[in-house]
């Protein structure tokens, strides 16, 4: 139609025989279309992920894209569908090939953009290809250096899709090469390309993006051509001179184009302007027409390069390969390092900037340094916050095992115990049993020590099996012999009343609480008993009196006002005072109606679990980490 119009042919007018023929060729060829099946299946019923690639290609007569859509299933099979295709016929008026495949890059991000509502799809990853370096090289820049024409369609692109999304194809893998440069529908029944896309969608084995060394290798053999057409020939691999060499010729032309005015500037009146974004730099063209640093080491014994670095861009695709050449030399430097090595041949403007970005967006380095997922701390269970007995719910954890002596002589024997340790959700009081092993009948006769001097208790909440995987054989033992106990252990547990839970698998925050208490525990043993080894009265005291000192820590922030009462600690809840506080006086001699007693008890019983209330229960509303509410990741998102 676009031919016929271009002949200014009226509607009535016979058309000539040659259009007459190609219109007749046309109609024959549309009648195979009735022989095309196209599955309504687009994603696997069951796909554990789904992704989006689109393709763009234009040619002088018309320019198209090409989306498909590519999901695999919970065995790892992957299915590739094409999902929708569109196409336009090329202007009338001459345009240029990069501006052609500029329109068709705006026409697959609009069309990328429909298929995303149509399919209803929660941000997927989303691929777009292009065979046009130069098109992909616009999206990359601020539509502001621009030219009007491109600026406007680079504009719409960034506006409706991330610069990051867009990957470079070869003509021959692009299967918008079909649509742009036409086929018969008699070849497009059985056109895998097509109707699949690409053999890598189904591989993912993707092509890779382009490194500072192979645009080097394509520019030197483009020179090498070059030469060999004048009659200069040159065989073999590439030398260093000519690897230079086609890096002055990218540098000229990368700064030719971001710093024309500075380098005209520099040829007429040796200076750049005043309103130069280099200026400060005191820049000079040197032999080659190469932008350099003038600076200020001049006189110093630095070689050539290091005094006066090549001025590079900010924003450049050139600029970032070469920061990231430098990255994987010296073996992935951080930024401040990585900046130290760029300035000893080159200088890019805002240096620091692009070096953070280079590492901080490189997939090696950002799984290396990988910030897990947080999301907002949990509120305290019911268990922590209401008042009850003293150990009444407890947390259980072992700790050990540690070595003691069988006897005082110096040869003497050594066997392993264990230290169990009991936390109260409410007090934060602790409880130390010694145990020799870790079998049944030793574990319920710590149990029965403990609730005998501590009173009955109904919960008792402990790590769950993935806590155990890195101990040794014996605590693996104790869990199994907990969450599937022996008759005699269940009888026990029944006959007490007592409840036990487990926390979730992989969450040792859970148990926050008594892995505190193991932490103060190997403080405090570590620097008393060291390297020595005790025999079970020596240990069992040491043991006891750290119980006391754990017991005596305040619970709430101390006052500096001498008219405070005692700070509380866990013992208060236990005995009424610090277990490591001085004596106090004797009373015994004092008339009991005069001290009325067991109002005074009951008064200071209700005394301290009122400062509990509102000391001890305002410090645990503050939340220490994990602030903010965040949403819980995703499958496949880094």
């Amino acid at each position: 139609m676009q031919s016929l119009w271009s002949l200014k042919i009226d509607w009535i007018d016979e058309l000539l025989s040659e259009r007459a023929k190609e219109w007749h060729r046309f109609l024959e060829d549309f009648n195979s279309v009735r022989s095309i099946c196209i599955g309504r299946c687009i994603v696997h019923p069951q796909a554990t992920r789904v992704e989006l690639h689109g393709f763009a290609d234009a040619s002088e007569k018309c320019y198209g894209a090409v989306i498909y859509c590519r999901s695999q299933s919970p065995d790892g099979a992957t299915t590739v569908k094409r999902v929708t295709s569109k196409s336009r016929v090329a202007p009338v008026k001459s345009v240029t090939m990069p501006r052609l495949e500029l329109c068709v890059a705006v026409l697959l991000a609009k069309l990328i953009k429909r298929v995303e509502t149509a399919l209803q799809m929660k941000t997927p990853p989303v691929y777009m290809w292009s065979d046009s370096t130069i098109v992909l090289a616009w999206i990359q820049k601020e539509p502001n250096l621009l030219k009007t024409f491109v600026a406007n369609r680079v504009a719409t692109i960034q506006h409706l899709t991330n610069a990051e999304q867009w990957h470079h194809v070869s003509s021959e893998q692009n299967p918008a090469d079909l649509v742009s440069r036409g086929l018969d529908p008699s070849n497009l029944y059985n056109n895998s390309l097509w109707w699949n896309g690409p053999k890598f969608l189904t591989t993912k084995d993707f092509p890779e993006r382009n490194t500072l060394s192979s645009v080097i290798d394509n520019d030197e053999f483009n020179c090498e051509f070059k030469t060999n057409c004048r009659g200069e020939k040159r065989r073999g691999p590439l030398d260093v001179q000519e690897i230079n060499q086609a890096e002055v010729t990218l540098i000229r032309i990368v700064q030719l184009q971001e710093f024309k005015r500075d380098i005209m500037s520099l040829k007429e009146t040796n200076r750049v302007s005043a309103e130069s974004l280099i200026k400060s730099l005191n820049p000079f063209l040197d032999k080659d027409g190469v932008l350099r640093v003038g600076g200020r080491l001049c006189n110093s014994d630095l070689n050539f390069e290091c005094k006066f670095p090549v001025i590079l861009p900010c924003n450049h695709k050139l600029t970032n390969l070469i920061v990231e050449y430098f990255h994987l030399k010296y073996f992935h430097l951080g930024p401040q390092a990585l900046l130290y090595q760029v300035r000893q041949r080159f200088w890019p403007l805002r240096g620091r900037n692009v070096c953070r970005k280079i590492v901080h967006d490189y997939l090696v380095c950002f799984k290396v340094k990988s910030i897990t997922c947080e999301q907002i701390m949990g509120n305290l269970p019911k268990e922590r916050v209401r008042e009850n007995f003293p150990f009444n719910c407890s947390g259980i954890d072992f700790i050990g095992p540690f070595w003691i002596k069988s006897n005082r002589q110096r040869k003497s024997s050594l066997y392993k115990t264990y230290v169990s340790i009991f936390v109260c959700f409410v007090t934060k009081a602790v409880h130390f049993e010694l145990v020799s092993d870790l079998t049944t009948q030793t574990f319920i006769a710590s149990l029965k020590r403990f609730i005998a001097r501590r009173e009955r208790h109904s919960l008792i909440f402990s790590d769950n099996g993935k806590t155990f995987i890195g101990a040794n054989a014996e605590l693996k033992r104790l869990y199994k012999l907990v969450i599937n106990p022996d008759p005699e252990l269940a009888g026990f547990l029944v006959d007490e009343n007592i409840n036990w839970k487990f926390l979730p698998p992989r969450a040792p925050n859970f148990g926050g609480l008594w892995e505190a208490g193991v932490k103060s525990f190997k403080f405090h043993f570590k620097r008393e008993a060291g390297n020595s080894r005790f025999i079970y009265e020596e240990f069992l005291t040491i043991m006891t009196q750290i119980e006391g000192i754990l017991n005596s820590r305040p619970l709430t922030p101390l006052s500096t006002d001498i008219d405070d009462l005692s700070v509380l600690t866990p013992a208060h809840f236990l005995i009424g005072r610090p277990i490591t506080s001085i004596s106090e006086p004797k009373i015994i001699h004092i008339e009991t109606n005069r001290l009325n007693i067991y109002q005074r008890l009951t008064k200071i019983v209700q005394s301290i679990w009122k400062r509990w209330s509102n000391n001890y229960l305002s410090n645990l509303e503050q939340r220490s980490k994990w602030k903010f509410e965040k949403d819980n990741a995703l499958e496949w998102v880094i």
